[in-house]
């Protein structure tokens, strides 16, 4: 017999129920009384038992609990389903459905008609084989592998589901923001349809799992875009509505499209209570009351509260100044905190801002790694030679970053912009003159990380791929307020064309998702390009500020010659910078370029880097930029 103690009752029971099938003698009395008291030690016993305590969940009858029992134990003991298979009067290799209604009728003294087995198939309990031949009642029955797992006591997510849901419990959600909307409070509570809608990144999916979590309830949470769109998809809706029945969770389903399908919105017209849901803009359910909140860009106040909520023990000062540097959503901050308090064991006085951006950028590295690289600079502003407008330019991008919360949320001006509060900035120019290294100073100076985009893994093939791989990409780093790097960035953001082919419409449906993202996007995003004339003009009218790197003239490329020597370099005394600026028009990034050869060829000879050495790497660079020096002759 089965080792289940909850089972063995109910194997003692079934058992019970087939000597009634098999002995119409006065033993039958005795059978039934048997079979009776087997039927009640069994429910008291497994009341407590986790099978017990999911079956109540999807609200089943008692007669459709005992029908699904009397098919777990014929399955999980063989000897019993050939007894039952034998009193139909056949040798059939399987159970049938009137065989099982006719046990279930004998046990609980009721009629049973073909209603009982159909609910249980709708949950996806029971499967009866399809055939035209055989009328409804003489079908074979059995119980699902689903059904079998629970009766084993395995407490897991269905296979099927889990490729497309997550589960959620009630300790992994906890309550993450610090106020809870009233409207969606009551909704919850009367079993509405709740949609909450904004921006990615702003932690809707975190306030509705806190909705859940107050109640001690978990989610199951659906991404839409990951259901099958065949014939199958109207199972895998039953299949996940079932499975947060059966673990107490409160379905969540997150979609980008501005309309939900007929089947999944008959799903959730099935859920019997509230019902979440994650869009980007408002949604209606024709069938059950529905409630829209918008969430909007947490304040630099509500990201303070969040922070101190969560980050115990730290100086009033330090949670300003995280709150305002990083405009991160609610989990990250939860998730930034705990990390944080963990890599410093629970110590407040070891709390410090360089401990929490670890925290911030161990999150966001994970989800950018495949489709990002994070860009380390180690140059400096010295190492920087533009002229005195260039730099002004970019005074004011550091200003728009570092008052944003001043001039946008104190002042106002958030309701005038209309559209995203995030900053992008254009570096165009020739090759070599800086445009890359002035992001990784920029992100420097305010504290974040440069993460530069990996072109070849976010561009596909494939059609919808690339916005996918971008949405992802955008998503990732509003979450962690990373900054986003688009080198040559003309290849992404090409000049729409006429539409002459699929090609072309594809092409052009990318560049549109583009610019549509960065202007919601609440980050900084920075572009280079050396082909600025390649560039749509939609993106230009989005830019916060365009800078126009040129070639060094020949007084600022003296000072790169001599900027890009570092103080422990051994250098000759009559390095003269000026005729070396006059002789060779090499902008900045190719000088470097040419003093690093300098240095190799120096150390070779064991001398002091002197003008002979930055003569012949100068050279070799214009050899391999195919361009040749005509003003060598003015050199010492």
């Amino acid at each position: 017999m089965s080792s289940n103690p909850v089972v063995s009752q109910r194997v003692r029971w079934t058992a019970a129920i087939i000597d009634v099938l098999l002995d119409d003698q006065p033993s039958t009395r005795r059978a039934l009384t048997t079979a009776t008291d087997a039927i009640e030690t069994a429910r008291w016993q497994h009341a407590c038992a986790p099978f017990a305590r999911q079956l109540s969940r999807l609200a089943l009858s008692p007669i459709e609990i005992d029908a699904l029992w009397i098919l777990v134990c014929c399955e999980l003991e063989p000897p019993l389903a050939r007894v039952l298979r034998s009193a139909s009067g056949g040798d059939g290799a399987a159970i049938d459905v009137a065989l099982v209604q006719r046990a279930v009728a004998i046990a609980t003294d009721l009629d049973v008609d073909d209603s009982l087995i159909a609910n249980l198939a709708r949950h996806g309990l029971v499967e009866t084989s399809v055939s035209a031949d055989l009328p409804v009642y003489q079908r074979p029955i059995r119980a699902t592998d689903r059904v079998l797992m629970l009766a084993r006591g395995v407490t897991e997510l269905d296979r099927g589901v889990a490729a497309v849901a997550t589960l959620r419990d009630a300790d992994e959600l906890g309550a993450r923001r610090h106020a809870l909307p009233p409207s969606l409070v009551a909704g919850f509570d009367r079993g509405a349809a709740l949609v909450v809608h904004g921006a990615a990144g702003l932690g809707r999916r975190t306030l509705l799992c806190a909705l859940a979590s107050r109640v001690n309830r978990g989610v199951l949470e659906v991404q839409v875009a990951t259901l099958p769109t065949d014939a199958t998809l109207d199972r895998y809706l039953r299949a996940v509505i079932r499975e947060a029945r059966l673990f107490d969770a409160v379905p969540l389903f997150v979609t980008d499209h501005a309309s939900i399908s007929p089947a999944i919105e008959r799903a959730i017209h099935d859920v019997n209570g509230p019902v979440l849901v994650v869009s980007d803009k408002p949604l209606v359910f024709s069938e059950r009351p529905t409630v829209n909140h918008e969430i909007t860009v947490l304040s630099s106040a509500e990201r303070r509260a969040i922070w101190s909520a969560h980050l115990t023990g730290a100086s009033s000062q330090l949670i300003e100044g995280i709150a305002d540097s990083y405009a991160v959503s609610p989990a990250t901050i939860v998730a930034a905190a705990a990390s944080t308090l963990t890599a410093v064991d629970g110590d407040p006085s070891r709390l410090s801002f360089s401990t929490i951006h670890a925290s911030l950028r161990a999150g966001i590295d994970e989800r950018l790694a495949s489709l990002a690289t994070r860009v380390h600079v180690t140059q400096s502003w010295s190492d920087l030679v533009l002229p005195t407008e260039k730099q002004d330019l970019l005074l004011e991008l550091l200003g728009r970053v570092r008052y944003r919360n001043q001039v946008l949320d104190q002042w106002g001006f958030a309701h005038k912009v209309g559209r995203g509060t995030g900053l992008s900035a254009l570096f165009s120019g020739p090759p070599g003159t800086g445009k890359t290294m002035v992001a990784g100073l920029v992100a420097n100076e305010l504290g974040l990380d440069l993460y530069q985009v990996d072109l070849a893994r976010v561009v596909s093939k494939y059609i919808g791929e690339t916005e996918k791989n971008l949405a992802s990409l955008f998503d990732a780093a509003e979450s962690g307020h990373a900054v986003l790097l688009f080198d040559e960035a003309d290849s992404l953001f090409a000049k729409r064309s006429d539409v002459k082919s699929s090609n072309d419409r594809y092409a052009n449906q990318e560049v549109n998702f583009l610019l549509q993202r960065i202007e919601r996007f609440r980050g900084i995003t920075l572009l280079t390009t050396n082909y600025e004339r390649s560039l749509d003009e939609a993106l230009r009218r989005r830019l916060s500020i365009h800078i126009r790197f040129e070639a060094p003239d020949e007084a600022q490329r003296a000072l790169l010659w001599r900027a890009m020597l570092p103080e422990l370099a051994p250098v000759a005394p009559d390095i003269d910078f000026v005729a070396l600026a006059r002789a060779f028009q090499l902008a900045g990034g190719y000088i470097r370029n040419a003093v690093v050869r300098a240095a190799y060829l120096a150390a070779h000879e064991g001398t002091p880097i002197a003008t002979t050495h930055l003569l012949r790497s100068a050279r070799a660079e214009l050899e391999a930029m195919g361009r040749v020096s005509f003003a060598e002759a003015h050199l010492p």
